[in-house]
């Protein structure tokens, strides 16, 4: 099943997880040089949740690729060994 943004909803999600750990990492090296960025404690504390989540996230894909990844490739060459035609999702059942 296929997100909001339809193909590109992984991209943005990466994009998204990027900047999440960027801004943190930012924030971080900003306040090892001594720099104020004024934000309150709770959009703080709201930005180092979103680090870890999105942080979580990137490695959780990359583990799940890698233990995965062969898997899915031996089995994707089986159904092109047959010609099986590509899945419609629209009959799956709910």
């Amino acid at each position: 099943m296929s997100g909001p943004l339809g193909k590109y909803s992984q991209t943005v999600a990466a994009l998204v997880a990027s900047f999440i750990i960027v801004a943190q990492v930012v924030v971080w090296v900003a306040d090892a040089f001594g720099v104020t960025i004024q934000t309150t404690p709770q959009s703080a504390a709201q930005l180092t949740a979103a680090f870890y989540i999105a942080l979580g996230a990137v490695f959780g894909a990359a583990a799940s690729t890698a233990v995965n990844g062969e898997k899915i490739e031996a089995a994707h060459k089986r159904l092109d060994i047959i010609s099986a035609p590509p899945a419609d999702m629209s009959n799956t059942p709910k």
